[in-house]
Parts: structure tokens; C-alpha cells; sequence
């Protein structure tokens, strides 16, 4: 996405209460959208999955080193080949 994040949004977004709360209503959405379905581009997906998403890049934005330093901060500083950043706009239908 488009969005930088801060120390201070990081702070605010990944406490305990709302990670556990996120958690939770993730697993309502799974159970309550089990058979329904929602267009993503070109393809129509199982709605439960798009939930997993929201997960997926909450622990992405959430995650510390074993120094507590948020690993997507110091991600911003990376450079070079071993770097793959998704080009979104590219073909947004493939996400």
C-alpha cells in the first residue's frame, strides 16, 4: 500500500487489546461468511478469506526484532536487489 507508517501509529495500533480484539473478529467474519463469496479483480473469492488479509498484514506491521525495533520501520531504510516490493498498481487484479 501507499502508507508509511510511524512510531507512534505503531504504538497505537499494535497493543495486546487490539491485536486480541482484531483476532476475534477476524474469526467471526470466517465463521459468519463461510459460504459466500465477494469479486477481487477479475475472480470472485470465498469472502472468509479476505479476513486472513487483514491478519496477515496486521502481524507484518506488528513485527519486532528480538530487540523490539518494528522490523517495518528499518524495512524502509532497505535497498537492492534482495528487496522485492510489490508493484500494486501494476495489475491491481492479481491481489
Amino acid at each position: 500500500d501507499q502508507v508509511y507508517w510511524q512510531t507512534g501509529g505503531l504504538i497505537t495500533l499494535c497493543t495486546p487489546r487490539c491485536i486480541s480484539r482484531t483476532t476475534l473478529r477476524i474469526q467471526q467474519v470466517e465463521e459468519a461468511c463461510v459460504n459466500d463469496h465477494i469479486r477481487s479483480g477479475e475472480r470472485y473469492v470465498p469472502a472468509n478469506t479476505m479476513s486472513g488479509r487483514i491478519k496477515e498484514g496486521l502481524d507484518m506491521i506488528c513485527s519486532q526484532s528480538f530487540t523490539n525495533q518494528w522490523c517495518l520501520l528499518k524495512s524502509y531504510d532497505w535497498t537492492g536487489s534482495d528487496v522485492v516490493q510489490v508493484d500494486y498498481e501494476a495489475e491491481p487484479s492479481d491481489y
